[in-house]
C-alpha cells in the first residue's frame, strides 16, 4: 500500500478570511456600520493574483541576500497573517 501526502493532510476548517468574504457576500456591509456597502467584492482571480504577488515579492527581495536563510520561515509566517 503506497501512501500519498494527502493521507497525512488534516482536514482544514474555513479560514477567517473566507468567513469575512462570505459575510460580505451575504450581507453587503461591514460590522459596526449601519449602511450597506453597495460596492462589489473583488474578483476571486484578482485576489489569488495579489496573494501570489505577495509571496513572489518576498521571495525575489530576499533571494541572494543575507536574509535568504530566513526566507522559508518568513513565508510560512506570512501564511498565518490572516489569523491576526
Amino acid at each position: 500500500m503506497t501512501r500519498t501526502q494527502d493521507d497525512f493532510e488534516p482536514a482544514h476548517a474555513t479560514s477567517s478570511t473566507a468567513h469575512v468574504l462570505a459575510e460580505l457576500q451575504l450581507y453587503g456591509h461591514r460590522p459596526f456600520e449601519d449602511e450597506p456597502d453597495p460596492r462589489s467584492l473583488p474578483d476571486a482571480s484578482q485576489i489569488e493574483g495579489a496573494v501570489a504577488d505577495i509571496f513572489d515579492a518576498l521571495s525575489a527581495t530576499l533571494t541572494d541576500t543575507r536574509l535568504e536563510p530566513d526566507l522559508e520561515p518568513l513565508l510560512w509566517s506570512t501564511v498565518g497573517i490572516q489569523n491576526v
